[in-house]
């Protein structure tokens, strides 16, 4: 059985984070830019992929733009924000 891309992208390693949390806590933007690459090639709808994976938390109850901000990395935090506009998420949501 082969894992579809949305599956991947929003698997979840010990402690529940996602590969977007970490490339976002470590400040690997090219990483996050991949992974938004990724969702939008995905054969599902790419704005609930994105809202998916941002709104995702870890175990501790934190998503990507709270981890990429832990670290304080700028960077990270403007390509999630951008991604998020993209999506159409809320402050609501958040």
């Amino acid at each position: 059985m082969e894992l579809k891309l949305d599956e991947f992208l929003l698997a979840q390693v010990d402690g529940g984070m996602t590969a977007l949390h970490i490339a976002a806590y470590l400040n690997h933007e090219g990483i996050l830019k991949k992974l938004l690459l990724w969702a939008e090639e995905a054969e599902v709808n790419a704005n609930e992929l994105k809202k998916k994976l941002l709104l995702a938390k870890d175990d501790a109850g934190y998503r990507a733009w709270d981890r990429a901000a832990q670290k304080g990395s700028l960077e990270a935090l403007e390509t999630l924000r951008s991604w998020g506009k993209e999506a159409g998420i809320n402050r609501d949501e958040l």
